[in-house]
């Protein structure tokens, strides 16, 4: 294939994306269930000022009155205005409420309102108030107006009593939590680090570049050596924080204990409706409970504590597995091998999240090695046996009872497995066949638990949001709009808690930092990191997010071979779980809805995508030492943010 014809189709892939993409958004911005409000007609949706709440709030009602001041020029004149409101609202034109067509039903709050205005409104100033009512969600309202200079916007007031005044707040411009505002920004904290980092950079960098300039001379470890440091520094990192993390650090750490202990102590695997976390699979949990019995009698904390041992391992076992999946992926580049395995074994959200309990780093762990049979698969290294396909979907089956999320891998391995057997001649009907046997066998893996929740709650798959659990909770912002999505850079000047501000900051904080710091919402009680390196890391992985982003351009537009087809595995498993993540924002608008922590067991596929990304620098040798002496001051700031 020509290289034009290549940059064709694959403009062609990322136009039925696009498509696809746009689709699913008009769909969901019909749904009465997704919140999304997005300006029209020059009016903005409003809100009511209030401190950001980090805590999840009990389901209540919520209401909001909001007023102008307009002036009418003449009389007589058919006038209206058109209302949308967040979910129903009143209006009233100087004290007299206006007809309309009676309340709205929560389902049709999307559809607007047109009101006509009293054909005998005089001309001089009048006052309009907007009374808006919502569940468990901020009151909003959008209006604007025909014949008639009305539009909603800067220079409202709100007021949440219908007494005490403020001017309104956009819609689009939410309110930030006051904890950020204990933590440096990011350009103090790089500064407070410099000393340290500067001299590392300086040295690394007259190294990298004198070795690269001397044939045959050494340009650094080999990738198994890097491999086998990193399983080191991982080791003495568990050991120096095993008992110095207070237990109660980790995303809903309560629900998930709560959760072993009801399998330890009372032999049972609860319901979604019994508890915070009780909607999950099970397999972290039975693995667990083991642990709480054999080291009860060190009282509840040190208990805690020992089930560390869980998480810890799968964080090892990452590690390994990026550094297979480079091996398959660049058998023949030693230098990228390392790299790959360099950015998974070191990137933040791994090693934050597989210091505290949790199931997130079991089922990261179960999807990796998914993905590394499926790049065992894709780049030809053999040919896939029954048994060996069995394997394959056991594991993935695992991953199933771990968490729901790693779901998202069957049209991944539907398409993987399918292509891999009739690349190798076989009949379109054996391969389906073949494809079903994956399916089948974890389908008996992790089935029963999912028919078990079908049988039982009427549905298979329960999310910790969903109604079915009888636990009403919401948490700001409560809406989505198109700037939450078309903004970023919160994290690049004050990180901690920047996904309250937009889709791209939630992803980047959590990927490159702890930016959710792992669940606790007070100063006090915040994770034991070192802050200073923790807040540096994210300008220190700008320039590893530019060449994650280089390698997917390369896994469309490279050239063909099994490296290529490695890195599209790679790039099209982060385009799913992105495109999930997103639809899951859009749907439930929490601001911890988006978390780079669902894609964990992705961090194979990002050391892939950084190493090709990287890949045209090292053939510069100006370029090579930059980009070892910028990853050696990442490395070392990500590393030791996180040793206490």
């Amino acid at each position: 294939m020509t290289e034009a014809a290549r940059v064709a189709r694959g403009a062609l892939v990322l136009a039925a994306v696009a498509a696809l993409v746009g689709a699913r958004i008009l769909w969901l911005d019909r749904d009465p269930e997704v919140p999304l409000l997005h300006a029209e007609a020059g009016a903005e949706w409003l809100v009511a000022d209030a401190p950001f709440q980090l805590r999840a709030q009990e389901a209540a009602a919520t209401t909001a009155s909001f007023r102008t001041r307009f002036r009418v020029q003449g009389s007589g004149g058919e006038r209206a205005l058109t209302l949308r409101a967040f979910r129903r609202c009143e209006l009233w034109l100087d004290g007299r409420r206006l007809p309309d067509d009676g309340e709205r039903a929560l389902t049709g709050w999307k559809v607007p309102r047109r009101i006509a205005l009293p054909a005998d409104l005089a001309a001089g100033t009048h006052e309009l108030v907007l009374v808006a009512h919502n569940e468990s969600a901020p009151a909003a309202v959008l209006v604007h107006g025909e014949a008639v200079d009305v539009r909603s916007g800067p220079g409202w007031e709100a007021s949440a009593d219908g007494e005490t005044w403020a001017p309104a707040r956009l819609a689009s411009q939410p309110a930030r939590p006051a904890l950020q505002r204990r933590f440096p920004s990011v350009p103090r904290a790089l500064a407070s680090v410099a000393p340290w980092l500067g001299p590392l950079f300086a040295a690394v960098f007259a190294w990298a570049l004198h070795a690269g300039r001397r044939p045959g001379a050494r340009r650094g470890p080999t990738s198994r050596e890097l491999r086998t440091l990193l399983l080191v520094l991982w080791c003495v990192l568990g050991a120096n924080n095993f008992f110095a993390i207070p237990t109660e650090v980790g995303f809903d750490v309560s629900g998930h204990i709560e959760y072993i202990a009801a399998v330890a102590l009372e032999h049972r695997l609860p319901l979604a409706t019994e508890g915070w976390q009780m909607f999950q699979p099970p397999l972290y949990y039975l693995l667990s409970a083991p642990l709480l019995l054999v080291f009860a009698g060190l009282g509840p904390d040190g208990a805690v504590m020992a089930m560390r041992i869980l998480p810890l391992a799968c964080g090892l076992l990452l590690i390994e597995i990026s550094w297979r999946c480079a091996r398959l992926a660049f058998p023949d580049r030693d230098d990228l091998q390392a790299l790959a395995t360099l950015a998974a074994g070191l990137t933040p959200m791994g090693i934050y999240l597989c210091q505290v309990l949790g199931n997130e780093p079991l089922a990261a762990c179960l999807t990796a090695l998914t993905l590394l049979g499926c790049l065992a698969l894709v780049t030809n290294l053999r040919r896939a046996s029954p048994r060996w396909l069995m394997a394959l979907g056991f594991v993935w089956g695992l991953a199933l009872l771990a968490k729901a999320t790693p779901l998202l891998l069957a049209p991944v391995l539907a398409g993987v497995v399918s292509w891999h057997l009739l690349s190798r001649g076989e009949r379109p009907l054996r391969a389906a066949g073949s494809t079903l046997l994956v399916f089948l066998v974890a389908a008996a893996t992790a089935g029963w638990y999912y028919a078990r929740n079908w049988l039982v709650l009427g549905q298979p798959f329960v999310g910790g949001w969903d109604p079915v659990r009888g636990i009403r909770w919401w948490q700001d912002p409560g809406y989505r709009t198109w700037q939450q999505f078309g903004s970023f850079g919160e994290s690049l000047l004050r990180p901690v808690y920047s996904g309250t501000a937009s889709f791209w900051d939630a992803l980047y904080s959590s990927l490159w930092l702890d930016g959710f710091l792992s669940g606790m919402v007070r100063f006090g009680r915040r994770p034991p990191w070192r802050d200073d390196f923790m807040l540096a890391g994210a300008w220190l992985a700008l320039v590893p997010t530019a060449l994650l982003f280089a390698g997917m351009l390369r896994a469309l537009w490279g050239p063909p071979g099994p490296q290529r087809r490695a890195l599209r595995l790679a790039a099209g498993c982060v385009v799913l779980y992105l495109a999930a993540i997103a639809d899951l924002y859009l749907r439930l608008p929490i601001y911890s809805t988006a978390k780079a922590s669902y894609a964990l067991g992705l961090l194979p596929c990002y050391g892939l995508l950084f190493a090709a990304g990287a890949e045209p620098l090292l053939r510069v040798p100006v370029l090579r030492a930059f980009l070892v002496a910028w990853m050696t001051c990442w490395a070392a700031a990500a590393y030791l943010a996180y040793l206490v």
